[in-house]
C-alpha cells in the first residue's frame, strides 16, 4: 500500500511569508530628552557666547550657523527614523524634516544670539 508523502515544497511554501505581506521594519524609539537637548544645546552656547564674546567678535554666529546646521541634521534624522513606517518613507522623511529642522535650529540660534544682546555689524 502507498502512502502519500507530502512534497517538502508544498510545506515550505506554506510557512514562508510572501514579501507583501512581511511586517514593516520596527521605528526607531526616540529619546526625547536626547532630542531636545540636541536642539536646545546650539541655542544656549550662541546666547552664552554672544553675552561673553567681544562686539563684533563673531563666535555666537557662527555656533548659530554650525551648531544650529548640525543639530537640525541630527533632529531630522531622529524625527524621520521615528515616524516613517517603511525604509522610503523614513529616506523621504529624514531628508525632508532634516531641511525644515536645519531651518528651525539656525532661526532659534539667531533669536538666542538677539536674546543674549548680540549686536549684529557689517562694518
Amino acid at each position: 500500500m502507498h502512502r502519500r508523502v507530502p512534497l517538502i515544497m508544498e510545506n515550505e511554501s506554506q510557512n514562508q511569508t510572501s514579501p507583501e505581506t512581511a511586517p514593516p521594519p520596527p521605528t526607531a524609539e526616540t529619546n526625547w530628552l536626547v532630542f531636545f537637548a540636541v536642539l536646545l544645546a546650539p541655542v544656549i552656547l550662541s546666547c552664552i557666547a554672544g553675552a561673553l564674546d567681544k562686539p563684533n567678535g563673531g563666535l555666537s554666529p557662527m555656533i548659530a550657523l554650525i551648531g544650529g546646521g548640525v543639530a537640525g541634521i541630527i533632529c531630522g534624522i531622529m524625527l524621520g527614523l521615528r515616524f516613517g513606517k517603511t525604509t522610503g518613507q523614513k529616506s523621504v522623511l529624514i531628508v525632508g524634516l532634516a531641511i525644515v529642522m536645519v531651518i528651525v535650529c539656525i532661526g532659534l540660534n539667531c533669536f538666542g544670539c538677539l536674546a543674549s544682546g548680540y549686536q549684529m555689524s557689517f562694518r
